[in-house]
């Protein structure tokens, strides 16, 4: 049976083992506890959400973040708070 891509089309040599690679470790990182993670990558992750957000203001539409990366900031928040780490919280639209 041919692997599928993100999009649900077959894929086929090389790029098969690397699409289903990323459709994997996306399987992975849902539901994903922050626990085991270091503080610096707890922040560091909350920093990205925060210039994704950055971008799609600067550019008038909103391309990577929606409910989901929301979600995904207010959960790193609560483990920074639950951390006592500092970082300034993200102003959402």
């Amino acid at each position: 049976m041919p692997s599928r891509n993100w999009n649900g089309e077959s894929v086929e040599g090389p790029l098969r083992h690397a699409s289903v690679n990323f459709i994997e470790s996306s399987r992975r990182f849902v539901g994903m506890s922050f626990e085991k993670l270091s503080d610096a990558s707890v922040l560091h992750l909350y920093e990205n959400i925060r210039q994704q957000l950055d971008s799609d203001i600067r550019n008038g539409r909103y391309r990577f973040m929606g409910e989901a990366a929301k979600r995904r900031a207010e959960d790193l928040r609560a483990e920074i708070d639950r951390r006592q780490l500092y970082a300034p919280p993200i102003d959402w639209p």
